[in-house]
């Protein structure tokens, strides 16, 4: 009886849990903007599927990337300046949709892609965590959503240039250190590893497959090393499907 009612408990939180999580939709997730003219707007469309009022708060930072792919948002007054953000808080209704616009004010002339992101980020609304007299306490969820969407700023004819600079074994994998030394970012979609006399198949290997190298970033990469790539091949090279 206690592991039934355990499964039963697990069951609600899990049910409420996937409720919650389509509470705060942001759209789009990614988006490239002009240093200036007409294409430095953007708007985004903030949506509330859940069925209660919901506040949020948006705002933006610059998008820091280390090697190994792990990545912190940085925030500061200078960066605020650099964007215009209407509206920067919200109180949505159930099902209700807002468009916000994001504008960009910073240098117009850039040498390549600057890197940011918009955060729409969910706020406890006071007054609204009282439980009914019969709900189980233990069911209960207090889940509040942050969406996270790319915002590049990207000078006209600005295009990536993917240099794998370096190769090496450890132990049964490879480690591949890639640079972007071109003026954009580039996902990693529709790939070919090449080197010379031989290739993998497309969008091999799928540790690689997604992978987002911004502009003017290097990246480590690191899985088992394939069969069949000898261990004295030369000139890797990533070769990109139109």
């Amino acid at each position: 009886m206690l592991s039934y009612l355990r499964i039963a408990q697990f069951s609600a939180l899990l049910l409420m849990t996937t409720r919650a999580a389509h509470a705060l939709l942001l759209s789009p997730m990614s988006a490239s903007l002009s240093p200036s003219g007409s294409g430095a707007t953007q708007s985004f469309e903030v949506t509330n599927q859940f069925d209660k009022t919901i506040a949020v708060q948006l705002s933006v930072g610059e998008r820091i990337q280390t090697e190994s792919g792990k990545e912190e948002i940085r925030t500061s007054p200078d960066i605020s300046k650099k964007f215009i953000l209407f509206p920067a808080a919200l109180s949505l209704k159930p099902q209700e949709k807002r468009l916000v616009r994001l504008a960009w004010r910073g240098e117009p002339q850039i040498s390549r892609e600057l890197n940011y992101r918009l955060v729409a980020e969910q706020l406890p609304i006071s007054g609204t965590n009282e439980k009914p007299q019969d709900q189980p306490r233990n069911a209960m969820v207090n889940l509040l959503m942050k969406y996270i969407a790319a915002v590049y700023i990207t000078p006209q004819d600005a295009r990536p240039n993917l240099e794998i600079i370096k190769v090496t074994r450890v132990g049964g994998k490879m480690r591949l250190r890639v640079k972007n030394s071109g003026g954009r970012h580039q996902i990693l979609r529709r790939f070919s590893l090449q080197w010379k006399d031989g290739r993998l198949p497309e969008d091999e290997p799928r540790e690689l497959a997604g992978q987002n190298i911004l502009a003017g970033q290097e990246r480590d990469f690191e899985f088992t090393w394939p069969k069949s790539i000898a261990t004295t091949a030369t000139n890797y090279r990533f070769v990109l499907a139109p």
